[in-house]
């Protein structure tokens, strides 16, 4: 090596050290500025005491839950149930459906399978959703709120059909309905 090439060397090597000590020199005042700022907005903004849980704040708790348990219940149907699964299924796909809301929570292919052999799901879990408000008593009602009570029905040619149904009381009702084929992975 020349005399211009370890002055070169030498060089660089001084820059980078200086680069990295400004750079922790900068990164110390920054991480002090920060500090300064957190004490300064706990100061302004100090954390607001927990309320104070007494015997009569929880027996008010408790007429008030008995309160909207017996409003729930003086409710049609479709307001008071319990969620639970149902399955339509062909020769190639499985639907699970919720009874509340009515909606596809569940789609298996069952002539695939993923890379480690595990059952192939297009989508499973409570992520998948389908609601519409309704005008009811002059109040909007989500179907997705709604219980459903489900029927299934052997259609022609090997199809199923399945009828989810929710009473809203005085004669009025929701009907969500979901074919599919014996065959295929179309459903309507």
């Amino acid at each position: 090596m020349d005399r211009n090439s370890l002055i070169g060397f030498g060089l660089l090597v001084l820059l980078a050290i200086g680069y990295v000590s400004y750079n922790q020199y900068s990164q110390s005042k920054y991480q002090e500025q920060v500090r300064i700022d957190s004490i300064a907005n706990a100061k302004l903004n100090p954390p607001k005491p927990k309320p104070v849980v007494t015997d009569s704040t929880k027996q008010q708790s408790a007429i008030v839950d008995a309160v909207n348990d017996s409003i729930r219940k003086a409710m049609p149907p479709a307001y008071n149930g319990q969620a639970t699964n149902v399955v339509l299924e062909n020769k190639d796909i499985t639907l699970t459906f919720s009874t509340k809301g009515a909606h596809p929570t569940g789609a298996l292919l069952k002539n695939y399978k993923t890379h480690d052999k595990q059952p192939l799901y297009l989508f499973n879990g409570e992520g998948n959703s389908l609601s519409a408000l309704l005008p009811v008593n002059n109040n909007s009602t989500a179907t997705a709120d709604l219980f459903y009570t489900a029927t299934q029905v052997d259609g022609a040619a090997g199809g199923k059909t399945l009828d989810f149904a929710a009473d809203l009381g005085n004669g009025k009702a929701v009907h969500f309905t979901y074919s599919l084929p014996a065959e295929g992975y179309m459903m309507s």
